[in-house]
């Protein structure tokens, strides 16, 4: 499922770069590496979406929304705001065509909407805090997580894998199986198109996020460890 920017009819465009930048700088200062992060909106808008979903960067987002009928059926309620689940992503079928902006970069406009039902024990959100992560395509909704994935080759099967670099649930959002449908969704993705394994860090650290991984069905390889080369390091390269 990917995300980039939409068009309906002619002047109505909507861009998820804001909260996606958002959710990066969430995931970041969870991990303790907000010093790290460079992203930031006027980035993203340069450098996401350049190739259409699953063959570029692909991000996933999970939105809660409120309880509405639709052509899918029933979106969840649950008595505490009445809220829903939907992963938003690449639409089913021919590759979108590119859409060109203003500032030249081409973003893929292509959308594709799942519903889930789920059962929130959490709290309401204030206004203030909510407002920020607003869905641009509807204000009812507020999205509360995401996953940025890409395709990479795996030399050893001659195919492709799909690598999750960011997968982020907001705290007051946490242990409501929502990280589940997440990643569910992505796999689910993954397997229908044929990738050979989908592939992602942890931190040592976190424990909790491990055993969740684990109970999922994707053990930690105890025998791989991750090399960078970075910053000036890399950079020595140059000359």
């Amino acid at each position: 499922m990917g995300l980039g920017s939409s068009k309906r009819g002619v002047e109505q465009t909507f861009t998820f770069f804001g909260v996606v930048n958002l959710l990066i700088q969430g995931l970041a200062d969870y991990e303790g590496a907000s010093k790290d992060c460079h992203a930031t909106e006027s980035a993203l808008n340069s450098t996401l979406f350049q190739q259409p979903p699953f063959v570029g960067t692909t991000v996933f987002l999970l939105e809660l929304g409120p309880l509405l009928e639709s052509p899918k059926g029933l979106v969840a309620s649950n008595g505490v705001g009445n809220h829903g689940v939907l992963t938003i992503g690449a639409s089913k079928g021919k590759t979108p065509e590119p859409r060109v902006p203003a500032n030249g970069a081409a973003t893929y406009s292509s959308f594709h909407e799942e519903s889930h039902e789920v059962n929130l024990t959490c709290a309401e959100e204030t206004s203030a805090s909510a407002a920020p992560y607003r869905s641009p395509r509807d204000k009812t909704r507020t999205i509360v997580g995401f996953a940025l994935c890409f395709p990479r080759y795996v030399c050893y099967m001659a195919r492709n894998a799909l690598f999750i670099d960011g997968l982020h649930v907001r705290e007051a959002f946490r242990r409501q199986g929502l990280g589940t449908i997440l990643l569910t969704t992505v796999a689910q993705q993954a397997a229908k198109r044929g990738f050979a394994r989908v592939d992602w860090i942890v931190e040592d650290w976190n424990v909790s996020a491990i055993k969740f991984y684990e109970g999922m069905g994707a053990p930690v390889m105890p025998n791989l460890l991750t090399c960078r080369l970075k910053g000036d390091n890399l950079g020595a390269y140059a000359s």
